[in-house]
């Protein structure tokens, strides 16, 4: 497994891209449910774009209402439960794309201490950055898995192929891996952006991770003291 360090650390500048980045997004998921609807094709379909853009919205706004917070409450979080429960709500979303879902989470990961709903919100973003930002049809695998240095939580699939070298590239030119995502997976990529800042918020980084032949984008989540508690 290799993983390279995905962003830098948040700031306003950060949140005003990222702003921006949500603000486009948006507005290619409601043209897309305006197309849809003057093609009177399936209200599922609308209403599968729609959730989709809706969950974009909130995990935005659910970034920001931490930042503000003084103070963050973290609980037990079962990972498993967790991912079963995104892979099935993001289910529609991936057959409308011809996607497969799969969940690979080890029994043996059981309970980390975090915030659930903004590790979801996050989790479920970039299910849907991924496959609407790449070409129709694939598999997607949402993986968590033991590591040395804690548990390693994300969304792995054969396709887009990141690699060490352009995000390093990326980094000479910018200073940050959004933009080659957004070339790669011909996306706005705001779902990512809106990922990157919830686990930011719950200092947590996203890396490019490779995992049973798949690349993927996880964080590791630490090990905690809490844990001997629950």
């Amino acid at each position: 497994m290799s993983a390279v360090d995905l962003v830098k650390p948040q700031t306003m500048s950060d949140n005003d891209e990222l702003f921006v980045c949500f603000a486009e997004q948006v507005g290619i998921h409601l043209a897309q449910i305006s197309s849809m609807a003057e093609a009177e094709l399936a209200q599922a379909d609308i209403a599968t774009i729609s959730r989709s853009t809706i969950k974009l919205i909130e995990g935005f706004v659910m970034s920001l209402e931490l930042q503000a917070k003084s103070e963050i409450e973290f609980e037990a979080v079962s990972i498993g439960s967790m991912l079963c429960d995104i892979a099935h709500f993001a289910e529609p979303y991936a057959k409308l794309h011809d996607f497969g879902m799969s969940v690979d989470a080890s029994s043996q990961v059981g309970l980390v201490i975090g915030h659930r709903h903004a590790m979801r919100s996050a989790l479920l973003n970039i299910v849907y950055c991924l496959i609407g930002g790449t070409p129709r049809g694939g598999n997607l695998s949402l993986v968590a898995k033991h590591k040395a240095d804690g548990v390693m939580v994300g969304v792995f699939m054969d396709k887009p192929k990141l690699s060490r070298k352009m995000f390093d590239n990326a980094r000479r030119i910018k200073s940050t891996a959004y933009q080659p995502i957004s070339q790669l997976i011909h996306d706005k990529a705001a779902g990512l952006f809106v990922a990157d800042s919830l686990f930011a918020v719950l200092d947590n980084d996203l890396s490019i991770h490779r995992s049973g032949g798949k690349t993927g984008i996880a964080t590791i989540i630490k090990p905690s003291g809490q844990l001997s508690l629950v």
